[in-house]
């Protein structure tokens, strides 16, 4: 569905397991380019539901993308057209260089590490910040700064990450028009045009009043990584980070306007980039074909006080629990079967602010509440150098009382021309109220897609 993950990184795969998986198609040592095209097509947008006139019905994309290694420079990054939304989108996931001695290798640049493997499989981007212009398949992207990896014992891997710099993640794209925020990209939830306020509903003009480049950019982060590995594939990781959050935590200000015939709220959203410290506990357990992870984070947001009179996003210290696993055959890389088990322990607090109401006005920071997943992906080697596969991904998540299915068929013709269609539905699984009406599920239960993504390798 998402041009930027083409045919190189499919989402229902293993790339969701390692994100190092990146080397796998770059030992040549030569750049991989290739031109890419992307349609998809919203399948409910004739519904009331989908979210109005300014959501477009398709979005079709056509971009570049260049891919590989060389003299110790590492490069994965798509630039891409969105023609329904009139934007050009960079997703960078790696753009990195090795300085490796004797002791150890110093990367520097935008550099993909698997600080946490449960993170990477949920797609939940507390670790690393994620593109997000497809949230069915959003792509990883590294941190930016400079990662030391010194030489110990060989059970031994130490990985150290510091910066001063601190890119967050990107989006969808939106503008202001006539008091609203606006976009033709289902995936960007548009604020409400009129909201009840003390039991009146009040019509609302919204814009945003975004932080300095400068303020966002210049914030330093921490982070370590031990690992114990043994010769079994069996491994124990403690990974921890004082950083900035990918995502900001929203707020806004507002002011009452009366007119001649009705009244209007002035809101300003001021978007605020926190830090965070998180902890993730995890250990491989590798048994033949079979291996199992469980994994245990710990998140706890800094947030920054606000003036009493706004209305901002509150969050608690998450403690998000999961056991995944993996099957392959023995000796094969075509093949897999996978799966796992989600739990978050966080609290939902109310919004801040002495006009907040009962209901929270922003959208839940977790992708996933409570998941059950199962996906199973394989790939057939054809003659003269064709290669079909297709693989599926189930998951269920029942405090969002919903599930997202995410399937696809791809066909490499040649070295140079590959093909991906794939169908991916989201929905509830009744119309009963949901205390979690905030969630990802209940939010973008419309946004059922049909795509096709052609790429021509060069």
């Amino acid at each position: 569905m998402l041009l930027t993950l083409a045919l190189h990184h499919p989402a229902c795969a293993e790339d969701v397991f390692a994100t190092q998986m990146r080397l796998a198609p770059l030992t040549s040592g030569q750049w991989e380019q290739s031109i890419e095209f992307n349609e998809n097509n919203f399948v409910d947008s004739r519904k009331p539901y989908f979210g109005g006139e300014t959501k477009s019905a398709d979005l079709t994309a056509v971009g570049l993308s260049l891919v590989g290694t060389k003299n110790d420079n590492f490069v994965d990054a798509r630039w891409f057209y969105s023609s329904q939304e009139e934007a050009h989108f960079l997703d960078v996931r790696e753009l990195s260089h090795d300085f490796h001695r004797e002791n150890y290798n110093l990367y520097f640049g935008r550099h993909l590490e698997e600080w946490s493997q449960a993170d990477s499989f949920w797609r939940l981007g507390f670790w690393q910040p994620r593109f997000n212009w497809d949230k069915f398949r959003p792509s990883e992207n590294g941190l930016t700064g400079v990662f030391i990896q010194p030489d110990l014992a060989n059970s031994i891997r130490l990985s150290i990450f510091v910066s001063p710099i601190f890119l967050p993640e990107m989006g969808t794209d939106f503008r202001e028009q006539n008091g609203r925020l606006v976009s033709n990209n289902p995936w960007f939830k548009t604020p409400p045009p009129v909201v009840d306020l003390f039991n009146r509903y009040t019509n609302v003009n919204v814009s945003v009043d975004s932080p300095k480049t400068s303020d966002v950019v210049f914030q330093p982060s921490l982070a370590l990584r031990t690992e114990f590995r043994a010769e079994n594939e069996t491994w124990f990781r403690a990974s921890y980070a004082y950083k900035p959050m990918n995502t900001p935590v929203v707020g806004y200000s507002y002011a009452l306007q009366t007119l001649p015939t009705t009244t209007v709220m002035q809101a300003s959203v001021e978007p605020q980039f926190n830090y965070h410290h998180i902890l993730t506990l995890e250990s491989q357990l590798k048994a033949g074909s079979w291996a199992i992870v469980p994994s245990l984070t710990y998140d706890a947001p800094q947030l920054k006080a606000v003036p009493i009179e706004w209305i901002a996003q509150n969050m608690s210290p998450s403690l998000l629990g999961s056991l995944t696993f993996t099957w392959r055959p023995e000796g094969s890389k075509r093949e897999l079967i996978y799966g796992g088990i989600f739990y978050d322990w966080s609290d939902f607090p109310p919004d801040r602010g002495e006009n907040a109401q009962g209901e929270t006005q922003f959208d839940l920071r977790p992708l996933w509440l409570s998941a059950f997943r199962f996906g199973f992906d394989r790939s057939h080697e054809r003659p003269g150098g064709r290669e079909l596969g297709y693989g599926i991904e189930g998951t269920v998540d029942p405090r969002q009382n919903g599930g997202i299915l995410l399937s696809q068929v791809r066909y490499k013709w040649d070295r140079h021309w590959q093909t991906r269609a794939h169908m991916d539905v989201i929905g509830v699984f009744s119309e009963a109220s949901n205390s979690f009406s905030a969630s990802f599920i209940q939010t973008y239960h419309a946004n059922s897609t049909l795509g096709l993504d052609v790429s021509y390798v060069y």
